[in-house]
């Protein structure tokens, strides 16, 4: 049997291997180890603009997160798939050509439960995120917005027309209530109005003056001055009939006048519902017997 070879203490450079201690693998000496590596120049690998195919990985994307080319990877990935026809059905039972898929061809559906199901799980960091970004972003969202609103006119129009009529009733309750709540306030605004923009006012007059001396007949003025003498205090005139209505105008006849709030008659303004008033003149003229 061979004899066993004894190791050596020192190496060629003067250390003491039996302290330091030698590489397992080749049995050299850890300290020259060391020296050599401190001595290494350092040169890390240079990132290429260019790829090997010329496309620019210097661009938004250019590389993916192990340092290849994204450009060639999809060209590869799209090759592979260019003999296969497109599946229908997803491995859980979507119909792709009804849902479509999303650019890295995944179901659309599947993106969809899964995006919300991460939302859920983490919603307080997600809610967080979001008021972080409205208020970071405020300016960039308020143009976005208003672009939007520009750009999709006739949508909104549809959308507010069709939620009126849905929701009819209660807009109008909404409407009375926040106008007998404000009445103050909205008369202030009015007088300050008015104050404001003489011109208008006068003019306004004008021409309300004009339509009302030709709704002036002759006839019908009988009881006129009981009328205005017998008006409560916190009541106005009111035509049942506008004299200048959209549809149709009344006269200035006393069975076209009644008492109503100030307020009340501010917000009636020039509309009538013809239904009731047909009903009211058609017994107001069976009274007079013209009918």
């Amino acid at each position: 049997m061979a004899a066993r070879r004894a190791k050596k203490q020192f190496c060629i450079h003067g250390h003491d291997t039996f302290k330091c201690g030698r590489d397992k693998s080749n049995g050299t000496c850890k300290d020259c180890g060391k020296v050599r590596n401190a001595n290494k120049p350092k040169n890390p690998k240079v990132k290429q603009q260019f790829c090997k195919r010329g496309h620019d990985t210097f661009l938004p994307g250019g590389r993916n997160k192990w340092g290849n080319c994204q450009k060639c990877k999809d060209d590869y990935n799209a090759k592979l798939r260019k003999g296969r026809p497109p599946k229908q059905f997803c491995k859980y039972g979507h119909d792709t050509f009804v849902c479509g898929r999303t650019k890295n061809h995944y179901c659309n559906d599947c993106a969809t439960l899964r995006h919300k199901a991460y939302v859920e799980k983490h919603k307080k960091r997600m809610q967080k995120y979001e008021r972080e970004y409205k208020v970071k972003h405020k300016a960039r969202i308020k143009k976005q917005k208003r672009k939007w609103r520009e750009d999709n006119k006739e949508v909104i129009k549809i959308w507010t027309k069709n939620y009126y009529l849905e929701h009819e009733e209660k807009i109008k309750q909404q409407r009375i209530q926040r106008d007998k709540e404000n009445s103050k306030e909205l008369l202030r605004r009015t007088r300050v109005y008015r104050k404001n923009h003489p011109e208008k006012v006068k003019l306004w007059e004008l021409r309300h003056h004009k339509k009302r001396g030709l709704r002036l007949p002759q006839w019908g003025q009988d009881g006129m001055d009981e009328f205005y003498k017998n008006m409560p205090k916190d009541m106005s005139e009111d035509h049942i009939i506008p004299l200048c209505g959209k549809k149709v105008s009344g006269l200035h006849v006393r069975w076209n006048l009644q008492y109503m709030p100030l307020w009340d008659n501010q917000k009636k303004s020039n509309k009538v519902n013809l239904i009731i008033v047909s009903e009211d003149y058609g017994k107001l003229l069976e009274k007079l017997g013209l009918k």
